[in-house]
């Protein structure tokens, strides 16, 4: 895997980039994020001390059935309101990337598909108008960037909000600098599992936590998904039958005290990731 030899212009320490097309990046030794695309690599902040408690963690390398020697480059979480989800920059050694995710105890792929017109995501409606094709709008909402580490492939700093839409197999992405469309897949948590050479019992929910720092959350989204649906076949346990009873009821109640219900977006959280490039760039992609 061909690597760019740097120092941080905080500490000195010596850094290795792996991407290509990398923006910034964040010193293992001081924690400080550097600007890429500025001559002299200029300091932009200091971010958080500790890792996050996850079991994929930047600089981990494996092996892609397709793409061959991989390493995860970068690692970014998002929060909205009191929901989170991690996305990993994985590399090969040819310098093509791609974005896995982990969200609600489920992975995804994703890959960067280029622009090649110019896209005003701001007034996209209920439906996403490509050349190949038309996508009705799923979701919408506003994220905010809790925490980074490694390489990333846009200008991003913690505290940072950007925009998403999720549009069923496609995604857009957009701060007011710079706005991204991917191509959305699934992968399976055994296959992660062999790319790293690790066991798929160590990507489980619990590994994850709400927070920075501190002990293993049991209270994080998926576990508390796992307690009204069951892991192996989604269906509804027990404890998710009796709530979805109490919801009819108590939404039944709701709508027979209401004399107007307005539309407005839905604001939550479904599955979406984030690969971001400079207008009209994109990155590299490898099979799905």
């Amino acid at each position: 895997m061909n690597a760019r030899a740097i120092n941080c212009t905080r500490c000195g320490a010596p850094l290795h980039l792996t991407v290509p097309n990398a923006k910034t990046v964040v010193c293992g030794h001081c924690n400080a994020q550097l600007d890429l695309t500025s001559p002299d690599y200029a300091f932009l902040q200091f971010v958080q001390k500790n890792a996050l408690r996850s079991p994929l963690k930047v600089r981990m390398r494996g092996n892609h059935p397709q793409a061959g020697s991989i390493m995860i480059a970068g690692h970014i979480r998002f929060s909205e309101r009191d929901y989170w989800w991690d996305e990993y920059l994985v590399v090969n050694e040819h310098g093509q990337s791609i974005w896995i995710q982990y969200d609600d105890g489920k992975f995804s792929q994703y890959t960067s598909r280029r622009l090649r017109s110019p896209l005003q995501p701001e007034q996209i409606g209920q439906v996403v108008v490509l050349p190949d094709g038309r996508y009705p709008v799923s979701d919408r909402g506003i994220a905010t960037i809790s925490h980074i580490a490694g390489e990333l492939t846009w200008s991003a700093c913690v505290g940072d909000r950007m925009k998403w839409i999720d549009a069923g197999a496609i995604g857009i992405e957009w701060t007011e600098r710079e706005i991204e469309l991917f191509d959305k897949g699934r992968v399976s948590r055994n296959e992660i599992a062999q790319w790293f050479a690790i066991s798929p019992s160590v990507l489980d929910a619990a590994c994850y936590t709400f927070d920075d720092s501190g002990p293993t959350s049991t209270g994080s989204a998926s576990g508390i998904f796992s307690l009204f649906f069951d892991d192996e076949d989604g269906e509804l346990t027990l404890l998710g039958q009796g709530l979805l009873i109490l919801m009819f009821i108590f939404v039944s109640i709701a709508l027979d005290s209401c004399e107007d219900d307005d539309d407005d977006y839905n604001y939550g959280r479904n599955g979406s990731v984030y690969y971001r490039g400079s207008y009209g760039g994109g990155g590299y992609g490898f099979g799905k």
